[in-house]
């Protein structure tokens, strides 16, 4: 696994095999290696001095092939985003003294007739979007049906847009709570057992057990939560910081 931070154009090669890959990308240029064993893993970091990668995330805009767990098409004109999660705290801020605002707090968030609403993990459809086998809910997680969007994408999806407000995030999943933290972007270089490269848009995060509770995370669903845990397993490279697990959130 080669990890190359966009920021700082530095790198790091996670095992011996990941170095002696780090040879073979061809578009990838570095020199000033160095070599160091911490703990029970052997890491190479380097200074990059080419390298152009740009992969771009999802766009939930543009979902267009929605079917139910019956493989029924969904019918639809409009797409339209969900407020962000979390979005009921900023209403004081939207006014000087008078919280005119307060009131849509009592609103009810309702599709259009003909169109669905998106969030990252789930949808709202309209009563005329959803096949008669399925009508007896408006509100399903993409779990429970098919998109075009694969888990990755919208777990990297969710993300990118929850670490622009906040660093750290706290997922309750099967009883015991975790807290993810962010420490910055990058990009992941691994080969495949094809012997081809695959390269992603990352997070590097860390994570842990927490004893803090986190009774706001339903939003995300418990299919969503168990894959994200899943995944920094997955992805982790045995090494710690600051008492957090070091590994990668990919698309």
């Amino acid at each position: 696994m080669i990890e190359i931070e966009q920021s700082s154009k530095r790198g790091f090669a996670y095992g011996k095999e990941s170095f002696e890959l780090l040879k073979s990308v061809k578009r990838l240029k570095f020199q000033n290696e160095k070599y160091e064993r911490t703990g029970s893993a052997d890491i190479w970091s380097f200074d990059v001095e080419e390298y152009e990668r740009i992969e771009s995330s999802i766009d939930l805009l543009k979902i267009s092939n929605l079917k139910c767990r019956h493989d029924v098409n969904f019918t639809f004109t409009t797409v339209h985003r969900l407020p962000q999660e979390g979005w009921e705290e900023l209403i004081d801020c939207w006014s000087c003294h008078n919280s005119e605002f307060k009131g849509m707090l009592d609103l009810k968030i309702k599709p259009r007739k003909n169109g669905i609403l998106v969030s990252n993990f789930y949808l709202i459809a309209g009563e005329k979007v959803l096949p008669e086998c399925c009508k007896a809910r408006t509100k399903m997680f993409y779990n429970e049906l098919t998109c075009e969007f694969s888990v990755e994408q919208l777990i990297f999806k969710f993300f990118e847009e929850y670490f622009e407000m906040k660093n750290s995030i706290i997922l309750k999943v099967d009883g015991k709570s975790y807290e993810i933290k962010l420490f910055y972007r990058c990009i992941l270089i691994e080969k495949n057992d094809s012997f081809v490269f695959n390269e992603h848009d990352a997070f590097k995060v860390g994570y842990k057990e927490t004893a803090k509770n986190n009774d706001e995370d339903s939003y995300i669903g418990d299919y969503f939560k168990i894959k994200i845990i899943d995944q920094l397993g997955r992805n982790s490279v045995k090494l710690s910081v600051l008492g957090y697990a070091l590994s990668f959130i990919t698309q």
